[in-house]
């Protein structure tokens, strides 16, 4: 294929971007790690990814693909959550008028 859509080529600019992002992430805990602000990547999910990335052993190590993968999964997954929480929270609202009220009122 000698010519990229449009659609390709912001494709591939998003997923670049994706990665610049994670790995610029990173490259800051392992910075706080060498300067002695933090003793280790933290506890949350991408702190646990980064130590995967990062293992010395190298048959427990992820590859970079993958941390971004389960990064996506992760970010796309909660989107989803939220979206759906927030439509039934208004649907809820919608057809019970007496809960509006309280919900002005907080």
């Amino acid at each position: 294929k000698i010519w990229k859509t449009a659609d390709e080529i912001k494709g591939e600019k998003v997923e670049k971007g994706f990665l610049d992002a994670i790995l610029r992430i990173i490259k800051k805990r392992e910075e706080k790690i060498a300067s002695r602000e933090s003793d280790g990547f933290g506890n949350n999910f991408l702190g646990l990814l980064a130590q995967a990335y990062l293992e010395e052993n190298r048959s427990k190590r992820i590859t970079i693909d993958d941390l971004v993968d389960e990064c996506k999964t992760f970010y796309l997954a909660g989107q989803e959550t939220t979206s759906y929480m927030l439509t039934w929270t208004l649907f809820l609202l919608a057809i019970h008028t007496d809960w509006q009220e309280e919900v002005k009122k907080e």
